[in-house]
């Protein structure tokens, strides 16, 4: 397979050339390739042709107290894909004190044969006891290089500072990641108790930006103590954001990782109607002006390394069921489908160019994955994940015309200026003109590698 003409978004640069694919991998990228005698052509004129997705923060089939999520691995994965997004990395959880083993072979079983795109797992870990470094070193032997763990929800599936500071030294001596969902749940859950469960906008009162900036410098912390490698999941504030530069700068090794809802959307979401409001229930909630400025800053000068999209969807009637108490609203927005298209336009509009919006989407969560090069990169040898993206062919958001199974999108009525038409993996096309080419699922699990790379670039002083 040839893909001809179209401009190359590769790691130093951009420029007008040609990839070739064959089998799973790409095993030629030149200025002028000449088709093979019977070779299948795509002819990318007009396009760019850029590296597939890494979506490092998916929540696919995934139960919420007494609700589920909407979309599956079927229904997500064949979203993400035509999307652009040729992996995605889901958090398998373990049900109460359950070895991690069950938890990961459960969503194996959950997601194998289902999906559309490959994927990865990362492991939740909810607690910690006697044997929990052996069973971190068995999942690492499984293929998964980063470990999920909760500030919040400390009665449920978080942890305290206690098993925190033994889950980041097991990470350490393993060479691993601990991924960091940063929030004082202690005071959140307080300042909820102080707070009219009726009204939405109590759900951002009870989560204000400092209940995020005091535990990601706390987790900092953790992570300069015991030397592991922190990832902060959905940073969503100016402060989070000073405390990760503040402890990049002393040599902390920290991978922060934003999502389209904290670039695009802001808090004045949760005014207004209730059963509007209730879309936005997420964690963290949606910010101000201000946070959406320093995050974009963030991204522009190098402090926010990858864009994933926390894809938590659940329906209308879900998040409706329960409009006298925010606090029983499942928490979680959509937005799998959505985040190349929104990167590639609105980040360009912002003042970042293609290889920067790449290296968000693509190369830094496979790098930060242990999965680089092999994915999130056009180079040769790499897998042939490819997305062919059409500048100027604007299309707007809709519910109806999404993929995603659930009702509603936060990004209603947005308009992205560049469309999928074409999408790579393993170097079959399996979206073409837009639509799926393929017949049924053929993504695969993906053993990720600790510690590939050594020290990753944005780690280096």
């Amino acid at each position: 397979m040839l893909i001809q003409g179209g401009t190359l978004v590769l790691e130093d640069g951009v420029r007008q050339g040609d990839i070739r694919l064959e089998g799973e991998r790409i095993v030629q990228v030149g200025g002028s390739i000449s088709p093979l005698p019977g070779e299948d052509v795509e002819d990318a004129r007009g396009c760019w042709v850029v590296p597939g997705g890494v979506d490092a923060h998916t929540h696919f089939d995934m139960p919420a107290g007494a609700f589920h999520t909407a979309d599956d691995f079927d229904t997500g994965t064949r979203a993400a894909l035509l999307g652009g997004t040729t992996t995605v990395a889901d958090f398998a959880e373990c049900e109460g004190d359950a070895p991690l083993e069950t938890g990961f072979s459960r969503w194996r079983e959950k997601a194998d044969g289902k999906t559309w795109c490959d994927y990865a797992l990362h492991m939740t870990v909810s607690h910690w006891e006697e044997n929990m470094a052996e069973q971190m070193a068995d999942m690492a032997a499984r293929g998964v290089s980063a470990f999920k763990v909760y500030t919040a929800y400390q009665d449920d599936i978080g942890v305290d500072d206690r098993a925190l500071y033994q889950i980041f030294r097991a990470a350490a001596a393993l060479g691993a990641v601990v991924c960091v969902h940063c929030e004082n749940g202690p005071v959140l859950e307080l300042l909820q108790g102080e707070l009219d469960p009726q009204e939405m906008a109590s759900h951002a009162a009870s989560r204000p930006n400092l209940v995020e900036a005091e535990a990601a410098a706390k987790v900092l912390c953790f992570a300069a103590l015991t030397g592991a490698r922190a990832y902060i999941v959905h940073l969503s504030t100016a402060q989070g954001l000073a405390a990760v530069k503040a402890a990049r700068a002393e040599g902390v090794r920290v991978t922060a990782e934003t999502c389209p809802q904290y670039l695009l959307l802001d808090g004045a979401r949760y005014g207004g109607e209730a059963a509007e409001a209730a879309k936005y229930i997420l964690s963290p909630p949606l910010r101000s002006g201000d946070d959406l400025r320093a995050l974009w800053d963030g991204l522009l000068g190098g402090d926010i390394q990858t864009v994933a999209t926390d894809h938590c969807a659940f329906t209308l009637a879900q998040k409706r069921a329960h409009l006298e108490d925010y606090r029983r609203i499942p928490n979680g927005i959509p937005g799998v489908e959505h985040r190349m298209g929104l990167l590639y336009t609105c980040g360009r509009q912002r003042g970042l160019e293609l290889p920067g919006i790449a290296a968000l989407t693509a190369t830094n969560p496979a790098r930060a994955l242990g999965l680089y090069p092999r994915k999130g990169c056009l180079r040769v040898g790499s897998d042939g994940d490819i997305a062919v993206l059409e500048p100027g062919a604007a299309r707007t958001i809709t519910a109806a015309g999404q993929v995603q199974t659930v009702d509603y999108t936060p990004y209603e009525g947005m308009r992205t200026e560049v469309s999928i038409r074409s999408v790579y993996l393993r170097g079959k096309r399996l979206v073409r003109d837009g639509r799926l080419a393929a017949e049924r699922p053929g993504g695969r699990f993906l053993n990720c590698e600790i510690n590939k790379e050594g020290e990753l670039p944005w780690e280096r002083s």
